[in-house]
């Protein structure tokens, strides 16, 4: 897991961030930040060369200039992201989820983004095509709202329906409106990750 003392200094911002890096640079196994909550943090030019951020947290954060130079970020959540001008020469973004990320100027350089999601809002490099280089595109037909459920496969259909139900039922007696589950169950119930 995440080195904490390492997590709280990114939280602080890159000034503090680099107060610290040159200690620990020549020791790269203290580059440890798996799973680090960094939602939303400020980090615009900060170094995180080979660092180990696998199934980080950093969705809303703004990362533009940041150097991720043979980082690893697999698994990381980096939805909504401000990646505008970012290196990710020769880093690890499999699995990486990319959706509605900013990655305009960034580069991709030898960087893996095999089976890495991402969703028409994604903004590339120019002339980057991430599906040549394996990474899926997540459609949504409800990505507008900003409301994502996912259920377990081991759900049946009956369960799904009355979840949802009991949903909708809860918005609209918190005075929400609109909210009407009539999805295809078949569709969904089909699908190895259930998505609605």
């Amino acid at each position: 897991m995440a080195n904490e003392k390492l997590v709280r200094e990114l939280k602080k911002g890159a000034d503090a961030w680099y107060k610290i890096y040159r200690d620990i640079t020549n020791h790269k196994d203290n580059l440890d930040l798996r799973g680090a909550m960094l939602d939303g943090a400020q980090l615009s030019g900060v170094n995180l060369c080979e660092a180990d951020l696998r199934g980080a947290f950093l969705r809303g954060a703004m990362l533009d200039n940041a150097y991720f130079i043979r980082t690893n970020l697999s698994g990381a959540d980096l939805r909504s992201t401000d990646l505008r001008h970012a290196s990710f020469r020769e880093s690890d973004l499999t699995n990486a989820d990319l959706r509605e990320a900013d990655l305009l100027g960034a580069d991709l350089t030898d960087a893996d983004v095999h089976q890495a999601k991402y969703s028409a809002g994604t903004r590339w490099p120019l002339n980057y095509a991430p599906a040549a280089y394996g990474a899926k595109l997540f459609k949504s037909h409800y990505s507008q709202t900003g409301l994502e459920i996912i259920f377990s496969p081991e759900l049946s259909t009956s369960q799904i329906k009355s979840s949802l139900e009991i949903l909708a039922d809860y918005f609209r007696a918190c005075g929400g409106v609109g909210f009407v589950p009539d999805f295809e169950f078949e569709e969904i119930t089909q699908r190895e990750n259930m998505h609605v």
